[in-house]
Parts: structure tokens; C-alpha cells; sequence
């Protein structure tokens, strides 16, 4: 039975694999020419402008959804490679809020708080710019556009805590055992579903356990929510603090 169910495990990621392929070539083909629009000095009607932003915006989401699938099943079959080295976890986030998350978060206010004392953590700095982004672009999604999310990097022992928090609507006491489970959303007022596959916070998990650290959740339902992820402390600073 185990090994049916190892099978079947294998047999599906390399399916999402191939898919993941097959659809990322044209999408980097859309993103590139619609890039290029985007950059184009040549005046456009308004409704054009829209249009590009709108291809861009869609085809940017499609991929990122394509990356949790195949990332998803990477994790649930523990095949995820994990490359750990020393990462200063403060720098890391400064560097993702000045490039790759400045699009998706647009104007939002953040304040990023970092501790004087914060040694470096022992991670994979590509699973560390996952976590991050998947924490942050969590808080812009569920919370309004004009609230400050806050980053606070600190000590925790002998691990390093990284803390989001936002200012949306909360989450349900019922909805906090199931929130790190695979495709699970938290139901909106109605009946309805934020859009997304319901991905991204068991990512966070599965890459925060995987590089020996760990992932919780504090919310107050009308006052906001705080995900903490920690990771463990550099070797070498584990030596100097000795």
C-alpha cells in the first residue's frame, strides 16, 4: 500500500511537472512581449494601457499558481532540495520589499522592524524569498490597500523569528486548525472564496519545517492576524554566542 501511494505520489509530480512546462513557455512568452508594451514610449489610448496591465497582472498570477502546484507536490512527496547557507534574514527581506515584491504590493505600506541583536539564519535563501513573499502578498490579499503590514525579524533561542502582520478582518477561531493544509480557504462572509488555489500558507510550512523551523498563527477576528515563521540560527553564530 505505502509504496502504491509512493507511486501514485511520484507519478503525479512528474505530471505536474510536464504541465508546468508545457505552460510556462507561452507564458513567458505573453510576459515578455507584454513587457515590452509596458515599456514602449509610443502613446496608447487608456483602455490599451489597461489591457497590458491586465494581461500582465493575469499572466504573472497564472505562473505564480503553476509554481505552487508543482511546488505543493514537491513537498508533500519530500523531494524539495533545500540548499542552506548563512542568510541575514533583515537584508533578505529589505532586498525582496526593493525588487520582486515591490509590483505585487504596489503602494501598500510596510514597516520592516529588525532587532540589533539578530544573528544570521542557516536557510535556502530561494525558500526564504517563498516564505516571504508567499507571507506578505498573503497580507496584502487579505487586508484593505491603505493598511500597514508590519515585518518584525527578532531572536526566539536558538532560532530567528520572522513575523507578518496585517490589519484585515481576521480569521475565524474554527478556520486556525485548518489554515496550513492544502488547498484550504478561509470562506469569506456568503459563502464565497478569495481567489487562489489555497497554496501558499502549506507552502510556507512545508519549507519552514523543512529547514528545521516552524510556522504559527495569531488572530483577533476584526483586528488582524500575525504569521510567524522561525528559522534556526546560523552555526557560526550559534559558535560565537557559546
Amino acid at each position: 500500500m505505502a509504496e502504491a501511494m509512493k507511486r501514485q505520489q511520484s507519478d503525479l509530480e512528474q505530471f505536474l511537472s510536464v504541465i508546468a512546462h508545457e505552460l510556462r513557455a507561452p507564458l513567458t512568452v505573453i510576459l515578455g512581449y507584454t513587457e515590452l508594451l509596458r515599456r514602449s514610449k509610443t502613446p496608447r489610448p487608456p483602455a490599451e494601457e489597461r489591457a497590458v496591465e491586465q494581461i500582465t497582472s493575469n499572466a504573472r498570477r497564472l505562473n505564480a499558481m503553476i509554481g505552487e502546484l508543482v511546488d505543493a507536490s514537491r513537498i508533500q512527496a519530500q523531494r524539495v532540495a533545500i540548499q542552506p547557507q548563512t542568510v541575514n534574514l533583515g537584508e533578505q527581506v529589505g532586498h525582496l520589499l526593493a525588487t520582486s515584491l515591490a509590483p505585487l504590493l504596489g503602494d501598500r505600506p510596510v514597516q520592516v522592524d529588525v532587532a540589533p541583536d539578530v544573528p544570521p539564519v542557516w536557510a535556502d535563501p530561494t525558500r526564504v524569498d517563498q516564505i516571504v513573499t508567499n507571507l506578505l502578498t498573503n497580507a496584502a490579499r487579505f487586508s484593505p490597500p491603505t493598511t500597514e503590514i508590519t515585518v518584525d525579524v527578532g531572536r526566539a533561542d536558538d532560532q530567528v523569528r520572522l513575523s507578518v502582520t496585517d490589519r484585515g478582518p481576521g480569521i475565524p477561531p474554527e478556520a486556525l486548525p485548518h489554515l496550513f493544509t492544502r488547498f484550504y480557504q478561509v470562506p469569506e462572509p456568503g459563502g464565497g472564496h478569495h481567489p487562489g488555489l489555497g497554496l501558499g500558507l502549506y507552502i510556507v510550512k512545508g519549507l519552514a519545517e523543512l529547514q528545521g523551523g516552524s510556522v504559527g498563527v495569531q488572530s483577533e477576528v476584526g483586528r488582524g492576524s500575525t504569521f510567524t515563521v522561525t528559522l534556526p540560527v546560523a552555526p557560526e553564530a550559534q559558535r560565537q554566542a557559546a
